[in-house]
């Protein structure tokens, strides 16, 4: 599997989005960015999760953006 999965996160400030891509290894890693949309703060961390975790990890994901109440677009 070599596409692209890409989600964001929005509140009225602050956004998060995941992209699930392959590395150049052809390792899958989870890609997570978040900030403000009004400012430079933000960061970024890339996470190696193998073909078998991506789907746990944007769950999990999901969740806590919800929970933090951040809406999907």
């Amino acid at each position: 599997m070599s596409h692209v999965i890409h989600r964001r996160w929005e509140t009225e400030a602050r956004y998060y989005e995941t992209i699930v891509m392959t590395d150049l290894f052809g390792d899958r890693v989870l890609v997570t960015r978040w900030g403000g949309k009004f400012s430079r703060l933000g960061g970024s961390r890339t996470t190696a999760v193998g073909e078998k975790n991506v789907n746990e990890g944007l769950k999990r994901v999901e969740a806590e953006r919800r929970r933090n109440g951040y809406s999907e677009v």
